[in-house]
């Protein structure tokens, strides 16, 4: 009888349980937390310039990719291609403020034909050197000129300096110690603001393009021409010019830009990284250059023949030049940011 019973009690928990046990739900493994993170893919970007390579600012220009991809840990990459490989000097701006391309760096005279107040960032014999040449470009004089003729007409942001180096001029017939010795001579034009300055000092400006200026040095069309000395030390030039000037002619300036759109599409971090912690590591770089490719230029084209000279009445020479100064402050039209200049300079020379 108790068997029976306790029989009956076994199939009566079963039939309890079993129903519970299948209506009860799986429980899956729990998978092991996932250890890899991955990374967003990398902003790439074109930056287009016309400088040959081995340039100081074209050295700057690689020195800028390598830095903004070090310094934003491969978030962005910059594709420099230099020598006009992808736009001349005449379409880069185009190209930029169209968004054919994100970043361009470009030259001082290259800037005259977008922005005519840029001539006197282009003068000759006027610049003492490029500290004071950024002290009137921070005023807010020409800042605001610079951002309603530049920035805000073609949709461009100037990400900062990148200057190109002081210019020089040479001849083959004699060293110019003397604002006189420049009498007489035939230099190669490479614009109207050349052409009106060499005028004043008796000096026949020929109009030749620039591809055509050995043939016309070796043929006697030409006697002289003005270059940079980062030009002058990598190219033929001292062939042809024995004589060379130690004044620094010009201070060729130089900028990069980026397109606006695609510079405010870019992450905040990376924005300001480019701005604090890139760009005046550049800056710096691509002036410390240019005094160097100075010296070197100096020290090197001086083993291969090349007779340096500064001139020594320079005083002669502004006051001979007065009437083209003149004729080029009335070019820009804006008598207060001439005289603004003018200003800075006359201060650096105190």
């Amino acid at each position: 009888m108790n068997k029976i019973f306790y029989a009956a009690i076994m199939l009566l928990v079963l039939f309890c349980i079993l129903p519970l046990a299948c209506a009860a739900p799986s429980v899956a493994p729990s998978a092991a937390p996932s250890t890899s993170t991955q990374q967003p893919e990398p902003i790439v970007a074109k930056l287009t310039n016309a400088y040959p390579a081995g340039m100081s600012a074209e050295l700057a220009l690689q020195k800028f990719a390598s830095l903004a991809k070090e310094k934003t840990k491969g978030r962005l990459i910059i594709d420099v291609h230099s020598n006009g490989e992808l736009y001349s000097r005449e379409d880069e701006m185009m190209a930029l403020s169209t968004g054919a391309i994100e970043l361009m760096s470009t030259n001082g005279p290259s800037m005259v034909a977008v922005l005519k107040p840029s001539i006197i960032l282009n003068m000759v014999y006027f610049w003492p050197d490029y500290k004071t040449m950024r002290a009137f470009e921070a005023t807010p004089e020409w800042q605001a000129v610079w951002q309603d003729g530049v920035e805000k007409k073609l949709g461009v942001k100037t990400l900062g300096y990148v200057p190109v180096g002081p210019g020089m001029s040479a001849n083959k017939i004699r060293p110019i110690k003397k604002t006189a010795d420049f009498q007489g001579l035939k230099y190669r034009a490479a614009s109207a603001v050349d052409r009106a300055f060499y005028k004043t000092l008796g000096i026949e400006a020929v109009q030749i393009p620039i591809t055509e200026l050995w043939t016309a040095l070796e043929q006697g069309m030409v006697d002289g021409f003005s270059t940079t000395f980062s030009k002058f030390i990598a190219g033929t030039e001292p062939n042809y010019g024995k004589f060379a000037g130690i004044d620094q002619v010009t201070q060729v300036e130089g900028w990069l830009f980026v397109n606006a759109t695609w510079w405010n599409s870019l992450p905040s971090d990376i924005r300001q990284t480019l701005e604090k912690d890139v760009m005046p590591e550049v800056e710096s770089y691509a002036v410390s250059e240019a005094d160097r490719i100075v010296a070197q230029c100096i020290a090197d084209t001086t083993k291969r023949g090349v007779q340096w000279d500064a001139i020594e009445d320079m005083p002669v020479l502004k006051d001979k030049a007065k009437p083209f100064y003149q004729s080029m402050k009335t070019m820009v039209g804006n008598d207060a940011l001439w005289e603004k200049a003018e200003a800075i300079i006359a201060t650096s020379a105190k």
